[in-house]
């Protein structure tokens, strides 16, 4: 196969595709197949295409790196660069959003400021 050509058709380069005479492999593991992601306008060979620290397969809107997957309030690249879970709505698992929560990495922290751990 020339590595340059699309045998299969799926907008990744032969010499590129995981599997170049399948259009529904998944060169980047994702889980979204290359012909769906270059028909979607995902990065085929990006398994993160807005690089927002989610994977196209599991990101709510994987074009769009504020995207919020989880609904807890937080954009996804900045739950990432926080260091909390952008596929968890409650990143320490204390029972409050990390949207609301004072400390979403503190399960212990005092989220209605009444100088006691809020679950």
């Amino acid at each position: 196969l020339d590595p340059d050509s699309d045998t299969d058709g799926d907008g990744v380069p032969d010499g590129s595709d995981v599997d170049p005479l399948d259009p529904d492999s998944d060169t980047d593991g994702d889980g979204i197949p290359d012909s769906e992601e270059t028909g979607g306008g995902t990065d085929p060979e990006s398994p993160d295409s807005d690089g927002d620290g989610v994977p196209d397969g599991s990101d709510v809107d994987p074009l769009d790196p504020d995207s919020d997957t989880d609904g807890d309030g937080i954009p996804d690249s900045e739950e990432i660069g926080g260091g909390t879970d952008p596929e968890s709505p409650d990143s320490d698992g204390d029972g409050v959003p990390d949207g609301s929560d004072v400390d979403p990495l503190d399960p212990d922290s005092d989220t209605d400021g009444d100088g006691a751990v809020s679950y």
